[in-house]
């Protein structure tokens, strides 16, 4: 499991994240920064971002489907690797389920 925080003083909200998320969880927020831009954000972090069937209100080639999942991010570093800002940083969550259970080899 994954999440990412976005250095909103750097993001320009040119959705380049958004269109690199294999999981589709990264939106731009409903709120501006001090540059008058919007920030990108998860899903999650986003109560009121629309659900309406991921439809883009403006571009419509730019449609995906959203996810009802929102807590899909893998951590994978797409976005931030693909950000021209450098405004994502990506941590990944381990989760104690996840680990391996395995006999003692004595070492």
């Amino acid at each position: 499991m994954g999440r990412i925080e976005v250095d909103e003083d750097r993001c320009k909200g040119c959705e380049i994240c958004v269109s690199a998320c294999p999981k589709k969880v990264i939106t731009l927020a409903n709120r501006y920064n001090r540059l008058g831009y919007r920030t990108a954000t998860l899903r999650e972090h986003e109560p009121h971002a629309s659900a309406s069937a991921g439809k883009h209100p403006f571009l419509p080639w730019r449609d995906h489907p959203l996810h009802e999942d929102v807590a899909e991010c893998n951590g994978c570093g797409i976005c931030a690797r693909m950000c021209p800002d450098v405004a994502i940083t990506v941590f990944k969550h381990r989760i104690e389920g996840d680990r391996q259970q395995g006999g003692s080899d004595g070492k």
